[in-house]
């Protein structure tokens, strides 16, 4: 029994199946249907990336990143309720169960989708250390935070003037002043640099520990 279709020739004859000129037996084909998608076969099933969400040029899904794209207008609360939103359940973070000493082959596979998975877990752990860290550099921290806010708005303004009043209008070449100036002051003046380095090693630590050892499960998406 054949039919013409718009791919080329569709036979099903004594168990076999062709589709244009590749014959395969019907057993194999409906094997490598269900093959395909699955995602990482060797060793833990990691989930397929067309069930992630929309990628960015960044190369994290678009649901991690969007919080932090300074070309909306979303409020700083938004932007704050849409971290938390995207957070995988604690309880599903700290599950030891599923921490296991990676192999060889898995540690690339697993570093990469722990970092996209739960980026905003770790970014949410990071903000309460600083908050933690406040009472022990206070100056330091605020220092490191608003020149974090201050290089974030001059990348999101990259390219373009920005108009303080009529008269003093801050270009591309005026941020790079500003921004190291403020460097300066927050790592010589504010001793902003012990704060960036506990939180630095606070995220080697702990986000690092959790990336390489939490072991997905199928059910984490």
């Amino acid at each position: 029994l054949a039919r013409r279709s718009g791919e080329g020739w569709v036979s099903k004859m004594a168990g076999y199946q062709t589709i244009g000129e590749t014959t395969k037996s019907a057993a194999a084909f409906a094997e490598e249907q269900e093959v395909v998608g699955t995602g990482y076969q060797s060793g833990p099933v990691y989930p397929a990336v067309s069930e992630e969400p929309e990628r960015e040029s960044s190369g994290f899904p678009s649901l991690y990143t969007a919080p932090f794209d300074l070309s909306t207008d979303s409020s700083f609360g938004e932007r704050v309720k849409l971290v938390f939103e995207s957070a995988r359940p604690w309880g599903e973070f700290f599950d030891f169960n599923n921490f296991k000493w990676p192999k060889g082959s898995e540690i690339h596979e697993r570093i990469t989708h722990n970092s996209e998975v739960f980026f905003s877990n770790y970014v949410i752990a990071c903000a309460l250390y600083l908050l933690l860290l406040l009472f022990i550099h206070p100056l330091g921290v605020l220092s490191l935070v608003g020149f974090l806010c201050l290089a974030s708005w001059f990348y999101g303004s990259r390219g373009k003037d920005i108009r303080v009043t009529d008269t003093v209008v801050i270009n591309p070449t005026s941020k790079r002043v500003l921004l190291g100036v403020a460097f300066v002051l927050v790592v010589f003046v504010f001793h902003g640099s012990a704060a960036f380095w506990g939180a630095f090693w606070f995220l080697l630590i702990f986000a690092g520990t959790h990336i390489l050892l939490f072991y997905p499960s199928i059910e984490t998406v």
